[in-house]
C-alpha cells in the first residue's frame, strides 16, 4: 500500500495515487474538519458540491441555470467559494451546490472538481496510471500568459 502523504513529501514531481473507478479519479478531500470523496473530472467544466459538504461564502445567482449530471437535470441557484485541501495542500475553488452528485462504484461523490479548478491550480490527472500531479498546489507558483 502506498503512503500518499509520504509520496507527496518525497516525490519531486508530486504525483499521488488515487482510486480510479471507470477511468475517473476519486480522492479524499478535506473541507473544514470533514473528509469527503472528491471526483476529479476533466469532462466537467464546473465544480459541484453535495449538501453534506459544509458551505460558506455562498451567493444566490441572479439567474439560475440547469445542468445535467448523472443522467438528471438539476437547477443551479447558488455559487460558493470553497476552501479545501488534498494531502494537506490547501486551495480554493468555486462550486455550485446540488442536491446530489451520485454514486460511482459504490462511493458517494460529495465533491466534483471540474476542469476549470484543476487548470487554475495546475492539477494534472492521469487516470490510466491512477495518479494525480499536485505540483501546482505544492509550489504555489504559476505562469500567467
Amino acid at each position: 500500500m502506498i503512503d500518499v502523504e509520504e509520496n507527496v513529501k518525497n516525490n519531486e514531481d508530486y504525483w499521488v495515487y488515487c482510486d480510479v473507478p471507470m477511468g475517473r479519479l476519486i480522492k479524499d478531500m478535506q473541507i473544514g474538519d470533514g473528509h469527503f470523496n472528491a471526483l476529479f473530472d476533466t469532462g466537467s467544466e464546473r465544480s459541484y458540491i453535495s449538501p453534506d459538504v459544509p458551505m460558506d461564502n455562498c451567493v444566490t445567482l441572479d439567474e439560475p441555470f440547469s445542468v445535467k449530471i448523472g443522467g438528471k437535470t438539476r437547477i443551479v441557484k447558488k455559487r460558493c467559494i470553497m476552501n479545501g485541501a488534498i494531502n494537506g495542500l490547501k486551495f480554493d475553488f468555486s462550486a455550485f451546490p446540488l442536491d446530489e452528485l451520485g454514486i460511482i462504484d459504490g462511493k458517494k461523490v460529495d465533491i466534483l472538481i471540474g476542469a476549470t479548478a484543476m487548470e487554475e491550480w495546475d492539477i494534472i490527472i492521469d487516470p490510466k496510471d491512477r495518479k494525480m500531479n499536485l505540483k501546482g498546489l505544492k509550489n504555489r507558483e504559476f505562469l500567467e500568459l
